[in-house]
């Protein structure tokens, strides 16, 4: 992945901020789920501070995706079908070649653009 889209908007290496949005929560209640305050969460999302792989994992369940969803992967404007797509072509890619992977993310975008 491109350092460009490994990052989010704000140049931010995470999309937890786009998760917790599209669970609908605010960052007082990811904040209270998890035992922090929710100045820390703002400092998360922000880069100010970084996360840790433990800190991750919280986040993944209390927002229902995988740590590696919240690093990689921005939900926002996707549906959970295109979701799940870019999960399994992610899955697929450990069995397979990097031709046949980026093939198959070619398809997916192509897709995903005439859903649009």
């Amino acid at each position: 992945m491109s350092e460009s889209r490994s990052r989010n908007d704000e140049g931010i290496g995470h999309y937890i901020k786009q998760w917790r949005e599209r669970r609908g929560k605010t960052q007082e209640q990811l904040a209270a789920a998890i035992g922090m305050s929710q100045g820390w969460i703002a400092q998360l999302e922000s880069g100010t501070i970084a996360y840790s792989q433990k800190r991750l994992e919280e986040l993944g369940v209390i927002l229902d995706c995988s740590p590696a969803d919240l690093i990689s992967l921005d939900p926002t404007g996707l549906k959970d079908d295109q979701i799940d797509l870019v999960r399994q072509i992610v899955r697929m890619s450990k069995a397979h070649s990097p031709e046949v992977v980026e093939k198959a993310f070619q398809l997916a975008r192509a897709l995903l653009e005439t859903n649009d």
